[in-house]
């Protein structure tokens, strides 16, 4: 059992923490918060695909109008998200269906692993069958990865160079291409129409690449009904935030669950933007390095120890249950 796990609630006193009761923390934070005076209150938390978490926050920001919910992950997965918005119109990740394509051609996503919030290795290994309509495989990558040890074809190159053939691709199926990588994929593309799926990963512009081809071959892999829920970043609001709370607009922040401090390129300037908010609740189970800029620390159970509901998919919806009961 982890030994650093908070054990009770705290309160800062000067510059270290002192224990207090349920009850002390939760006095000073409704007073706090009823003191606000109209300044925002932010809910600061990593990805939820919790129905019943969200309806909470739901239900926070109906007492309190001024609050609103900003998402941070430290696996970034806003661009995927950006783009996902300009090319279909909402701001969730696609879900793809690989069971019955026939070729797959991906630019440095390492779709075997962690890649749309992971889970596509099932469809890759049906479709991977041998047979007359095996799933052919190209990899076009700056790193070996797993995935890329798996493929058929696989294209070493540096990163610049993945991006670029990647737009050349597009540029070939729409147009032509003078590229001569770039014009064999889009040949094998053509050939196989919607039976071909592309996969990026990297910035906007990568993301906004490979759904617009999808979309230009209407790819039967990603599905018409079903998008992936799992992942919710959103770099405009927190960026919008941490400027809020620099000016002075934020009056309290509540945090679950989620480390910027340690994670965030930009630590130093968050750090120095908390200084300004009156009221700052960490919800962790350890004292992290955000949790120490923090006013009040309120312990939380490890996912081990919770209950919660998980709808990762559309239509897709899960109970998870504690393995043990709390010890603290």
């Amino acid at each position: 059992y982890d030994s650093d796990k908070v054990r009770g609630p705290l309160m800062k006193s000067g510059s270290s923490f002192k224990p207090v009761s349920w009850n002390n923390l939760d006095e000073e934070v409704h007073a706090k918060l009823n003191a606000l005076d109209g300044k925002k209150v932010v809910i600061l938390t990593s990805s939820l695909p919790s129905p019943t978490t969200k309806k909470v926050i739901a239900d926070f920001k109906a007492k309190y109008p001024t609050a609103e919910h900003v998402i941070y992950d430290a696996v970034n997965y806003s661009p995927a998200l950006d783009a996902a918005e300009e090319v279909y119109g909402q701001r969730v990740l696609p879900f793809y269906e690989l069971e019955n394509t026939e070729l797959l051609v991906s630019f440095n996503a390492d779709f075997l692993g962690d890649y749309n919030g992971g889970g596509a290795e099932k469809g890759y290994a049906i479709a991977r069958r041998p047979g007359p309509k095996m799933l052919r495989h190209i990899q076009v990558e700056s790193n070996l990865s797993l995935t890329g040890a798996n493929a058929d074809t696989r294209h070493p190159m540096k990163q610049t160079d993945v991006l670029r053939t990647l737009a050349e691709v597009y540029k070939g199926l729409t147009a032509s291409t003078s590229d001569q990588v770039a014009a064999g994929i889009v040949k094998e593309i053509r050939e196989k129409g919607s039976k071909a799926v592309v996969l990026a990963d990297g910035n906007k512009e990568a993301f906004a690449l490979c759904y617009a081809i999808n979309e230009l071959i209407n790819s039967e892999a990603v599905s018409k009904t079903k998008v992936n829920l799992l992942k919710e970043s959103n770099d405009k609001l927190f960026d919008q935030f941490i400027t809020d709370a620099k000016a002075g607009n934020v009056g309290a922040l509540l945090m679950f669950q989620t480390n910027p401090v340690y994670s965030h390129p930009k630590s130093k300037e968050i750090a120095g933007a908390f200084s300004k908010i009156g009221l700052k609740v960490a919800m962790s189970e350890k004292l992290d390095e955000t949790a120490l800029y923090a006013d009040m620390v309120a312990p939380v159970p490890h996912a081990l120890e919770s209950w919660n509901d998980i709808n990762p998919v559309t239509g897709v919806y899960s109970l998870q249950q504690p393995t043990i009961q709390r010890i603290f």
